[in-house]
């Protein structure tokens, strides 16, 4: 995590295992001192995030900016020896999204020459960078238009080793269009435009919805949870087949969606008293539901998950009891 105090102001980011933060006081190592860094590069680092390459984690791209200006730098960084990569990924100083499509590949929507941003004043432009090749040679994989509100790549995985690339075009500030990253080529994906995509689970893409969806016969209220198969994904992105995961009730509303290696986490609220569901995939796109035992009349955070296994930390916290962490296990619901 990463973690700030009286003495590490600009803060540091450090690690532990699931085994010691369960202690009382968890044994933490140093990764990264960014105060050290800002100092020894005479510079006004602000911490901004980090991506770490599935599926050893072991390299990552740091996230910087200078004094938290929305420009940012990205640098990639070895956690095995906590030192930034000799000749490895760096993307100077601008406005950017980046992500890995494979360990020795970046997607990356940025500035790549002066004014490619949006009106609103974000890229729109996504290029493919490969690991050793110039910035200025990098292949363009899609170009949305000025007007728009931004363009990103999103990629995901899941427990089970499927990944899916896409990239977001934010049409508006609530709509969106999204399209199938198919090696060199692109595919629009037939999805309604007030869509969330929540990630993948057993080779399903998990979304929910902010508007109807009329497809198939079919009507999916608005707040629905949906799954769509990969391989119909990939085998006709136009013409999608989603089935249903979970409906909130008149009185329910959908909050959060974690995937962990083999099931999906939910909170909800049901008369504004949160709940933690578990669903799990059975057979021919079915789903089965528990609910988690965790304190009523609460409000519950899904604050982290793991796709190498069914673990979580799952939070909650209520008028009378202080925020509590819990480590969950989603396959056993304990």
């Amino acid at each position: 995590n990463f973690w700030r105090d009286q003495t590490h102001v600009r803060g540091i980011w450090r690690r532990t295992s699931s085994q010691s933060y369960a202690m009382p006081k968890p044994a933490w190592t140093t990764v990264l001192d960014l105060d050290a860094l800002a100092k020894s590069e005479r510079a006004n680092w602000v911490w901004e995030g980090s991506d770490c390459a599935l599926p050893d984690e072991h390299r990552c791209l740091i996230i910087l900016s200078d004094g938290g200006e929305d420009a940012q730098t990205v640098r990639e960084f070895d956690v095995t020896t906590r030192r930034f990569v000799s000749n490895g990924f760096v993307l100077s100083r601008g406005k950017q999204s980046v992500t890995w499509e494979d360990p020795n590949t970046l997607l990356a929507a940025r500035e790549w020459k002066p004014g490619d941003l949006t009106q609103s004043g974000y890229p729109y432009i996504v290029k493919r960078l490969s690991r050793g090749q110039p910035i200025a040679n990098a292949t363009e994989l899609y170009r949305g238009v000025p007007t728009d509100v931004g363009v990103n790549p999103v990629v995901m995985h899941d427990g089970s080793g499927h990944q899916l690339d896409v990239i977001e075009r934010d049409v508006t500030f609530f709509t969106a269009e999204y399209y199938l990253v198919m090696h060199d080529r692109i595919r629009k994906l037939g999805l309604p435009e007030k869509v969330n995509l929540a990630g993948l689970v057993s080779g399903r893409l998990i979304l929910t919805l902010n508007q109807d969806w009329t497809v198939g016969g079919s009507v999916y209220p608005a707040g629905s949870l949906l799954a769509i198969d990969l391989a119909g994904i990939a085998a006709d992105p136009e013409h999608l087949q989603p089935t249903l995961i979970y409906t909130p009730g008149q009185r329910e509303s959908l909050d959060t969606v974690v995937p962990t290696k083999s099931r999906l986490l939910v909170a909800s609220y049901l008369n504004v008293r949160g709940r933690a569901l578990v669903f799990t995939p059975g057979p021919s796109g079915s789903w089965s539901k528990q609910q988690l035992e965790l304190p009523d009349n609460s409000s519950i955070g899904l604050d982290d998950s793991n796709l190498r296994n069914d673990t979580a930390y799952v939070s909650a916290t209520s008028f009378l009891s202080p925020t509590t962490l819990y480590d969950v296990d989603a396959a056993t619901g304990s």
